[in-house]
């Protein structure tokens, strides 16, 4: 695990999991993990925009930074 976000609004936590190329998502209110997004290879770095609708995800892997959608907890966007 090389990177945590936490998002005060949906009181959850996403982690950025290298080992598995994927974000886990942790919701504080249950105290249970929901379903993984699957993202590049080696994610790095998590950014939470202001609005709190995206996470942007760096990849070191495959030299990408992907959007995911807080909503619908999908990835939206690959920028290279």
């Amino acid at each position: 695990l090389t990177d945590m976000v936490a998002d005060s609004a949906r009181q959850r936590l996403y982690i950025a999991n290298a080992g598995l190329n994927r974000v886990e998502v942790f919701d504080m209110r249950s105290r249970t993990f929901l379903a993984p997004i699957k993202v590049g290879q080696l994610p790095r770095s998590l950014a939470l925009t202001p609005d709190g609708n995206s996470l942007f995800v760096a990849n070191s892997g495959g030299e990408s930074i992907m959007e995911i959608d807080m909503v619908s907890l999908e990835v939206v966007r690959r920028l290279k």
